[in-house]
């Protein structure tokens, strides 16, 4: 095969924004997923980590409600996916005990967040 053409098929089946959207969705909502089955493993909580946990699961809820939104623009993606970003955010700022299990997951899924926000603003962009 040629170079070129390899090429030509790679960029036919890129996804579009709409696609890269609903797939940065999924992700986040499967990161929060696995992060809050993770709470059932930690034993040693204290009342600021249950609030934490409680965040988490709003982030979850917010996510899922996107999965039935339309977006015009990544604009109007950004503004939705920001809201969860920065509950998790605040959630990795105030969780005490970082290097737990839960803690480094926590962090993940903060970093899916500003990798979605990533892909999709590349796909928008036409990938150049």
């Amino acid at each position: 095969m040629h170079a070129t053409s390899a090429h030509a098929r790679g960029t036919s089946q890129c996804p579009d924004s709409q696609q890269m959207m609903a797939l940065a969705i999924r992700c986040a909502e499967h990161r929060l997923e696995v992060l809050i089955a993770t709470t059932d493993t930690d034993n040693v909580r204290d009342e600021t980590d249950v609030e934490v946990e409680l965040v988490a699961e709003l982030a979850l809820h917010h996510i899922r409600r996107m999965k039935s939104m339309e977006f015009s623009s990544g604009r109007d993606f950004d503004n939705e996916w920001y809201r969860a970003r920065a509950a998790v955010a605040l959630a990795v700022q105030a969780f005490s005990r970082p290097d737990s299990v839960y803690g480094k997951r926590l962090s993940l899924v903060l970093r899916g967040f500003d990798e979605g926000a990533s892909f999709v603003e590349f796909v928008e962009q036409g990938m150049t």
